[in-house]
């Protein structure tokens, strides 16, 4: 047999190990249930004493952020050396490289997220690429989730999707959106608890009420805005 021939029949021989190692593995993983585990794949970094946040390059970044005992921030392999981030006091700053927010780099979901007691305050900024002055290329994502506290603020720039979900607050404070350019979404699920809210929408952008309790309500709203309501929240629009 020539050499030639040996060596195509070592690499397909090669090959096919691989490849039944990599089923046997992705079997196991699926077995012990690890796709259900939403820290799969991620690593734990300790943040403690958290109560704000800043995000800059908001627009290419997806983040959850939720109530938890256990505090720190979670990070892919995949993203670690394009994210930035540190703590003042108590907010914890997150942007991304010079090289990742000129470059097409995006945080994808289930990459990024941050677990802490309370958080009271989220301020999120996109980054405007030049050739691009509105910026709507990229849309970030703001998860919110679990908390139970006396207010929380939120100011989100352009192009970002943010969303509440199991929240329980006296007053809530929400600026959607910036005046120039908009594009912003804000969305409460009907699992909100909310005493007092005032959403202000200051240009081209979207708060959209999916039945949440809210008992008192204020809006802020331009003609460019669009707001959405329905169940409870349309039911007070009607009330004398």
């Amino acid at each position: 047999m020539r050499t030639s021939t040996i060596l195509i029949i070592t690499a397909v021989i090669i090959t096919l190990i691989c490849l039944a190692a990599y089923n046997f593995n992705l079997k196991a993983s699926y077995l012990r249930g690890d796709y259900k585990n939403p820290f799969y794949g991620l690593e734990y970094n300790a943040v403690k004493n958290i109560n704000a946040l800043e995000i800059e390059s908001a627009n290419k970044i997806s983040i959850r952020v939720e109530q938890g005992k256990t505090e720190g921030l979670w990070i892919r392999d995949r993203i670690k050396d394009k994210l930035v981030w540190s703590k003042v006091g108590g907010v914890l700053k997150i942007d991304l490289t010079k090289e990742a927010k000129e470059s097409d780099f995006h945080v994808n979901g289930q990459e990024l997220i941050l677990i802490t007691p309370n958080m009271y305050k989220i301020v999120a900024h996109p980054y405007i690429i030049k050739t691009n002055q509105d910026g709507w290329n990229y849309e970030g994502y703001i998860g919110i989730a679990g908390f139970h506290q006396d207010s929380l603020t939120l100011d989100l720039g352009s192009a970002i999707y943010a969303s509440l979900d199991q929240m329980q607050l006296s007053t809530l404070n929400a600026v959607v959106g910036d005046q120039k350019n908009g594009n912003t979404n804000l969305v409460l699920s009907n699992t909100n608890e909310i005493k007092s809210a005032v959403f202000n929408i200051p240009g081209k952008s979207k708060l959209e009420l999916q039945n949440p309790t809210i008992v008192k309500t204020n809006y802020i709203v331009t003609d460019k805005a669009t707001v959405s309501l329905n169940g409870k929240a349309l039911q007070a629009l009607n009330q004398p």
